[in-house]
């Protein structure tokens, strides 16, 4: 991963950790590779505050971290789903989320 990704990772990460109540049942879902349904809005990468799902899910897309397809958003690989496990390893509110993955 390079330098830019690992810094628009943990700018995801920061985002999600002030959203916890927004994202957490959709992150469990995609934590299960199960596409989650949003609209995606493709100025919200550029924005300073992200703090919606959408917008949230909207940058992961800008930035990789995310599919879109069919109006659904969706883990592409499994490297950033490796990804999106540590993140939420060092989230101590998504932590349940891991149960039962690998990520305990």
């Amino acid at each position: 991963m390079t330098t830019v990704e690992r810094a628009c990772l943990e700018k995801s990460r920061i985002q999600v950790r002030e959203n916890v109540a927004e994202v957490q049942d959709d992150l469990g879902k995609l934590l299960a590779d199960i596409p989650v349904p949003t609209a995606i809005h493709e100025y919200a990468a550029t924005s300073m505050l992200l703090r919606t799902k959408q917008e949230i899910f909207s940058a992961m897309v800008v930035y990789g971290f995310l599919n879109y397809q069919d109006g659904c958003v969706s883990i592409p690989n499994r490297e950033l789903l490796l990804q999106f496990e540590q993140m939420i390893q060092r989230e101590q509110a998504l932590k349940h989320l891991c149960v039962n993955r690998t990520c305990l």
